[in-house]
């Protein structure tokens, strides 16, 4: 009977999964299919107007606003 463990086990491997798909997919700056965190699909669109996106927009979104909230704590 798997336990809460074997569940976080499963989660991790899973999520090293998706990265290491995420690192076979980038190529010479060229952009990637699939956003790096989400693994959702970054639309033609971003990839068209920012060649070396690795993350949708909307992941993205999140990045700048969590580097702009601690580079206000220091």
């Amino acid at each position: 009977m798997p336990d809460y463990m074997d569940h976080v086990q499963e989660l991790q491997a899973e999520s090293l999964a998706r990265h290491v798909d995420a690192a076979r997919l980038k190529s010479g700056g060229a952009a990637v299919l699939v956003c790096v965190d989400c693994d959702r699909p970054i639309p033609a669109e971003r990839r068209a107007a920012h060649p070396t996106a690795l993350r949708c927009v909307y992941c993205q979104s999140l990045l700048e606003a969590n580097a702009r909230h601690y580079r206000g704590q220091a």
